[in-house]
């Protein structure tokens, strides 16, 4: 049985051309510039999830709340209670983890 050219829609996979090969003929070109490397690079988007677990202050420092108020809170004082009512400043170390998830977000480095 014979499928006819390697290109056919009905051929199996490993007898198609590749998708490379056809895109290598044609290459977008932009202001004499190749631009096929930035035709598919996506869009940066804010991760929501951190986007409502973080909060930035206008000089760039980044607020979170604390740990630890969840349950389990009976034999905590009162003072250590409202002490974890608290937001607190994001560490150094972690502000690019938070400026991968909040990219159109300046923060202070």
């Amino acid at each position: 049985m014979t499928w006819g050219s390697s290109g056919d829609v009905g051929a199996p996979v490993a007898m198609r051309t590749s998708f490379n090969a056809l895109s290598a003929m044609h290459t977008p070109v932009f202001n004499g510039r190749d631009v096929s490397a930035f035709a598919f690079r996506g869009v940066a988007k804010t991760r929501k999830a951190a986007a409502k677990r973080f909060k930035v202050t206008s000089g760039g420092k980044v607020l979170s709340k604390q740990a630890g108020k969840q349950h389990l809170n009976t034999k905590m004082s009162r003072k250590n209670k409202m002490r974890l009512g608290d937001k607190r400043v994001i560490e150094k170390a972690d502000i690019s983890n938070v400026q991968g998830c909040l990219p159109h977000v300046k923060l202070a480095k």
